[in-house]
């Protein structure tokens, strides 16, 4: 059941010139919500996106699978500078490995001397190093052939070894 103010606006929404000057509000409000929409975003300072490929340079795209070359870092100390503060020439190759030569030279004859504990540090590191490894099977080897070389040579010779002479 309807009043007669639905029935109009029924009517009013079915005319073809009035379904022409809706769409036409429709698409304005639609322009100024989006244009609302970006200022909003450019306040709050999130990116625009560009259309995609809109103003791209292919010479800035990269391609993953190429080899990508890096410049060689300059040091501070390999570049001269003159007096007035502008930048010089910077070292040649030849210059900088006569300088790196220097430097490691230089390090070489001052090198630290080996305090006590750094020197009973590394004797000791020595030591079980040259001290041969015994696990059981081996130290009763030992005992067994040490049993058999004392009975057999020992009683005619006088010669005796024990197993402690063996495993210093």
């Amino acid at each position: 059941m309807l009043n007669e103010y639905h029935v109009e606006v029924h009517a009013a929404q079915d005319d073809p010139c009035n379904k022409e000057l809706q769409k036409l509000l429709k698409r304005q409000r639609q322009a100024q919500e989006k244009e609302r929409e970006e200022q909003d975003e450019l306040r709050r300072g999130a990116k625009v996106v560009p259309e995609k490929g809109l103003n791209v340079d292919p010479k800035n795209i990269v391609d993953p699978k190429s080899e990508r070359l890096r410049k060689k870092p300059e040091r501070f100390s390999d570049i001269e500078w003159t007096d007035s503060g502008q930048r010089g020439s910077t070292i040649s190759a030849e210059e900088l490995r006569a300088r790196e030569a220097i430097a490691l030279g230089e390090e070489e004859t001052h090198e630290r001397p080996l305090t006590d504990k750094q020197r009973a540090k590394l004797d000791s590191k020595a030591a079980r190093k040259a001290r041969p490894i015994m696990n059981d099977a081996a130290r009763q080897l030992a005992i067994k052939l040490l049993d058999d070389h004392d009975r057999v040579y020992t009683e005619e010779k006088g010669l005796r070894l024990s197993v402690m002479d063996l495993a210093k």
